[in-house]
């Protein structure tokens, strides 16, 4: 049996094409950017990340080979429909949720701190945050909350775009309710990016799904992909603008934030790509630069050291957090992140490794490299699904995985907080179930 690919219609491979121009991106920004990292093993690290985007294409164009003739079989029409929104009781939880969180942190701090310059109280708060500051106090039981039922929250913020016309009035205004109250919650209480991202990154997904399903209507189809190129650009220099204000506060209070002359890096604010922007903002895009590239500095220390083991748990994150704070055991030595730390100097925590050395603790570097291309190969399937019958598992997941892609460059952000992997879980297993039902009643169809 010969291994066939399928490259499929620009409709098909839309994602991937996205997901390779990103990564691509990232690596010519890392060799010829505005920051310039000294790692002696740069070139390792690029072949590897090529081999990774090889891998992950014939993968996902494998999938959509296999699922393109999938859907010429005619007992898999009979699961080509049009699926109906999450309940509504679904998306009040959501709001609850996000409610509660700004009620009991206003409770705790006020709102005399909020006013003037959106990233400089970003950056307040980040830092107060950071610093030990009320929210550290006790358990923030709201948070908690937020942590292990996001759910709620994720799956509606991308329901709510993909089904927005059919909503009612008062679940539209439940929806932008909870959406913007999540956004000003992370923005003015606790000043990260990280999770605005995760909600840019759905919101973004869910119009790329939309685009897709409207593609029948070509003017549409073209306006949202508009819509999504715009808000990227947008988001890019909202994001650059806030980190350029977070690096003028930090380093007002005599923290060196940003550091100039490093012996991992150099940056030249005055190179022909800041050239670009204005002078006053320049700093912050070669910040954003390092946001996107740091990882795979981190990544090319990570590849020259010798095969390491953290017991399968080194990957998650937040439970490896766990099993130190409850039984004492550091996890985090084992991994390639901190051993990278003791060897080299790159810190394990304060800096990024990208997605690869997290996963490779546990299962190597090629290991790390075939559950990519399984993710990859499942990512095609459901843009598959996606595509030919709008299905909303399929949707969920496609949209959990993107976040694993934007991250992939930066660090392992599905599996490096509760929220995210949790949510990821439930979606693979929703999506698992939802396949394995399907395949029960072709089954039932056939022997019919």
């Amino acid at each position: 049996m010969r291994f066939i690919i399928n490259l499929g219609t620009s409709k098909e491979r839309l994602p991937m094409v996205i997901i390779d121009c990103y990564i691509l991106i990232a690596l010519f920004l890392y060799v010829f950017g505005p920051v310039k990292f000294h790692s002696p093993y740069s070139f390792f690290m690029c072949l590897y990340m090529i081999v990774f985007l090889l891998i992950v294409n014939i993968m996902f164009f494998r999938a959509i080979k296999i699922k393109h003739i999938c859907y010429q079989n005619k007992y898999s029409v009979q699961e080509k429909r049009t699926s109906k929104p999450l309940p509504f009781w679904f998306y009040v939880v959501g709001l609850i949720i996000v409610l509660t969180m700004i009620v009991s942190n206003i409770a705790l701090t006020g709102i005399s701190g909020f006013g003037g310059n959106i990233a400089n109280t970003m950056a307040k708060s980040y830092s107060f945050v950071q610093g030990g500051g009320v929210y550290q106090e006790g358990v923030d039981i709201p948070m908690w909350i937020y942590m292990h039922f996001a759910l709620f929250i994720y799956l509606s913020i991308v329901d709510g775009i993909i089904y927005y016309k059919k909503l009612s009035f008062l679940r539209k205004m439940i929806w932008i309710v909870m959406l913007v109250a999540l956004v000003l919650y992370f923005a003015l209480f606790k000043g990260t990016q990280k999770t605005l991202g995760d909600i840019f990154v759905l919101c973004m997904s869910a119009l790329l799904v939309k685009s897709a399903l409207l593609s029948v209507k070509r003017k549409k189809s073209k306006r949202i992909i508009i819509v999504l190129v715009g808000t990227a650009v947008i988001f890019a220099c909202v994001l650059a603008s806030i980190m350029g204000a977070r690096i003028s506060y930090l380093n007002s209070l005599g923290y060196n934030a940003f550091r100039l002359h490093d012996k991992f890096w150099d940056v030249n604010v005055d190179s022909t790509f800041l050239q670009l922007f204005p002078k006053a903002t320049r700093i912050g895009f070669a910040c954003l630069v390092f946001y996107l590239c740091n990882g795979l500095c981190g990544l090319s220390y990570c590849l020259a050291l010798p095969i390491t083991w953290s017991y399968g748990i080194g990957s998650i994150t937040d439970l490896a957090d766990i099993i130190e704070r409850r039984f004492g055991f550091s996890v985090i030595e084992k991994t390639y992140m901190y051993k990278a730390y003791k060897e080299y100097g790159w810190h394990y925590n304060e800096q990024w490794h990208t997605i690869f050395p997290s996963i490779a603790s546990d299962w190597s570097f090629v290991g790390a490299l075939i559950i990519l291309g399984i993710i990859a190969y499942i990512y095609g399937i459901c843009w598959q699904e996606i595509i030919h019958g709008e299905n909303k598992e399929s949707i969920f997941l496609f949209s959990m995985i993107n976040i694993i892609w934007i991250y992939l460059p930066a660090n392992n952000q599905i599996f490096s907080t509760r929220t995210t992997a949790i949510i990821f879980v439930i979606c693979i297993i929703m999506w698992i179930r939802r396949n394995k039902n399907v395949k029960k009643k072709w089954f039932f169809y056939e022997k019919g």
